[in-house]
């Protein structure tokens, strides 16, 4: 991550003349590290909704297979 963008007259001037090691080349991020933690988490949660979601289809997808699987198989039964 880069590092944080300046926010303010100190961070934008006095800081880059009184740090030693001063170097804002990296600093562009826009948003403070919180915010793009509390970000990823609702993203990561919205991920695994979507998730459960898709494993309740394949779940119900399995079941009708199974439940056609088995008339198949009794029908055969039947015919012979």
């Amino acid at each position: 991550m880069h590092e944080k963008a300046p926010e303010n007259i100190f961070d934008t001037y006095l800081n880059p003349i009184f740090s030693l090691e001063y170097d804002g080349t990296d600093m562009i991020r826009e948003k403070k590290a919180q915010e793009i933690a509390k970000d990823t988490q609702k993203n990561i949660e919205k991920l695994n909704l979507a998730n459960q979601e898709q494993q309740h289809t394949i779940e119900m997808l399995i079941k009708e297979i199974n439940i056609i699987k088995s008339r198949n198989l009794s029908n055969v039964k039947t015919n012979k």
